[in-house]
């Protein structure tokens, strides 16, 4: 998601909606994850039948941002449909990020939110992960929460000094997207790899 003017935030980057107690791979108790050996990137599966999806996140440059482009990177190279706004993208990460949602809408795709902190923050730009989020409520698009960090759901700043959000509303937005019956994907202490391999598995059950 782009810069904003407060609690700055990177251009954007290009979300398991799970039955009520339904606990997936990954989340809950510790299950059974993917190997980051080679052998398991030659079995890593082929992702030609998933939807599209796209990774909804702020990225600021940290080692969080790289762990998530490499997620990204290994996605696309076993053919999964996965969109990523490159920050490097200039004057064009808006128009790009207008196209993925786009593409999220008609297709009825998925929106992988990387669930920082901070995730979903009011900031002065049109293309945030606040945007974002709103985005997904009002297409009803499905999200796949992906908790990152032990703060969740997000926690967005917000207060009389905060520039944009004096009341909370991100926070009640992160509220409404992220209730406590919408199951997340467990990525924290997991490698780009095994994270990958979570997402992968996801996108695949959703298309049968």
């Amino acid at each position: 998601a782009a810069t904003g003017g407060y609690a700055a935030e990177a251009k954007p980057s290009a979300a398991l909606i799970g039955a009520k107690g339904e606990v997936p791979a990954g989340h809950g108790k510790k299950s059974e994850q993917a190997s980051t050996t080679p052998e398991s990137i030659v079995d890593f599966p082929d992702g030609s039948r998933a939807p599209v999806s796209m990774f909804s996140a702020r990225f600021d440059g940290s080692e969080m941002e790289q762990k998530f482009r490499k997620v990204h990177e290994l996605l696309v190279a076993h053919k999964f449909d996965n969109l990523m706004v490159s920050v490097s993208g200039g004057g064009d990460f808006g128009e790009k990020t207008l196209e993925y949602l786009g593409r999220l809408d008609e297709e009825r795709g998925v929106m992988l939110a990387v669930c920082t902190e901070n995730y979903g923050e009011m900031t002065d730009s049109e293309y945030s992960s606040n945007r974002e989020l709103k985005f997904a409520l009002d297409q009803k698009l499905h999200v796949i929460p992906l908790r990152v960090v032990e703060m969740y759901p997000p926690r967005p700043p917000f207060g009389l000094e905060h520039p944009f959000d004096k009341t909370g509303t991100a926070k009640t937005l992160v509220k409404m997207v992220l209730p406590p019956s919408k199951v997340y994907l467990d990525c924290r202490n997991q490698s780009a790899e095994q994270i990958a391999r979570l997402i992968a598995d996801q996108l695949l059950a959703k298309a049968k």
